[in-house]
């Protein structure tokens, strides 16, 4: 999965290299690298953008979970997720 600096991030599929599908953000006001990484079993992708916003994808259909507000300006260029067994995010 890579940032395509154009409207998101292209997934492909490791074994043969051939594109699965963009997730798409919207158009980036900089074209510059931003961190994109697989969530929760690898059935989400978290991506960040050069507008303040994270996005949450579901992985298979490509659709939009979710976005954070990180900034009202600015980007999200660094992801990192977390496999923490036994977190109890309620807390």
């Amino acid at each position: 999965m890579i940032d395509n600096v154009a409207n998101g991030f292209d997934i492909y599929k490791m074994d043969s290299g051939n594109f699965i599908r963009t997730l798409i953000t919207r158009e980036p006001i900089k074209t510059y690298p931003k961190g994109v990484a697989f969530a929760n079993h690898c059935q989400a992708v978290v991506g960040g953008s050069d507008h303040g916003l994270v996005y949450i994808f579901e992985r298979k259909s490509g659709n939009v979970i979710t976005t954070l507000k990180h900034a009202k300006e600015g980007g999200v260029q660094t992801i990192a997720v977390c496999i923490c067994s036994g977190f109890d995010h309620t807390k």
